[in-house]
């Protein structure tokens, strides 16, 4: 829909990158936000400052706001549990309230950690039992429960992804970019073999955003959707598809196949998540095709360096 003005918080980050974009495309009048990494076009805001989110939200009138900022690290998480619980739960419940009092749509991008990984055939519907298993999960499922109990349910989703990838800065950006490095590094390197992920694009996680907000060609959006890859890898296995991609063997990759060690952060085995909910409602759920998109930008890169 043109004309409508939306806010994205995180707009500097992998995934914000990607929906401040697609707005753009959109032609919708798009204010992007960002704290350590403001510049050019991106409007530089600390979201724990409530009167400054406030006055802007005020001023600018937007008519929907895409919440991508987060602390996604789970290491990280452990390390500062009280600086994660300020950005995972109370910064939503802020914009939650705001929602309700200035009449936007918020969109609050959460995660496939808030479960326990032992998903069901098919995977875990929106309703199922969330169980998360490290501060992460913990904070991001506290999230959900400030939009839940703040906003308003006809005017507020829940979108839970899996791990991104993407058009990255620094291959650190994403879980699944970063094993960039130990792949073209051709260093033995432990790689786990154990955890599946199901790694979406985030060009993907955008137009599904797009869809459900101003897309409008949909029928009733529950509040909580989940969308997802449905192809199952391994960081093992991508590490290796990424090694072959970059010229190399791959033999210098040790899968590890047993479950971490209880000195690591808890990871979930399986998240995988069902997209029943949003094809229901009639959005597309196409992924593009994993292999095909890292040889396309690995050559691309290769081309430019």
């Amino acid at each position: 829909m043109k004309g409508q003005k939306v806010i994205v918080s995180g707009a500097s980050g992998l995934l914000g990158r990607a929906v401040f974009k697609q707005f753009q495309t959109q032609q919708s009048e798009v204010k992007g936000l960002a704290h350590s990494r403001a510049g050019g076009d991106l409007v530089k805001l600390d979201l724990h400052d409530e009167q400054a989110v406030e006055d802007l939200i005020t001023s600018f009138a937007p008519s929907v706001f895409v919440h991508c900022a987060a602390e996604r690290r789970p290491d990280v998480a452990e390390a500062d549990p009280e600086g994660t619980r300020r950005l995972n739960v109370k910064v939503p419940e802020t914009l939650a309230k705001l929602s309700k009092s200035n009449g936007f749509t918020l969109v609050y991008i959460s995660t496939d950690y808030v479960f326990d990984g032992h998903a069901p055939e098919g995977g875990y519907e929106p309703d199922a039992k969330t169980n998360p298993l490290q501060l992460y999960g913990e904070t991001k499922l506290a999230g959900e429960h400030a939009i839940i109990q703040n906003a308003d349910a006809d005017r507020s989703y829940i979108l839970r992804v899996p791990v991104l990838y993407g058009e990255a800065e620094e291959n650190k950006e994403s879980a699944i970019n970063i094993l960039l490095d130990p792949a073209q590094a051709q260093k033995p390197a432990k790689m786990d073999n154990y955890a599946t992920r199901y790694p979406t694009y985030i060009g993907d996680v955008a137009k599904v955003i797009y869809a459900i907000t101003l897309g409008g060609q949909h029928g009733k959006i529950p509040q909580i959707v989940h969308f997802s890859s449905q192809t199952l890898y391994t960081k093992y296995k991508i590490a290796t598809l990424f090694a072959e991609l970059s010229g190399n063997s791959g033999q210098h990759l040790i899968a590890q196949s047993d479950a971490p060690g209880p000195e690591e952060t808890p990871r979930p085995r399986d998240c995988h998540l069902s997209n029943a909910a949003l094809k229901k409602a009639g959005v597309d759920c196409a992924t593009v095709d994993f292999e095909k998109w890292w040889k396309l930008y690995l050559t691309e890169k290769a081309t430019r360096q």
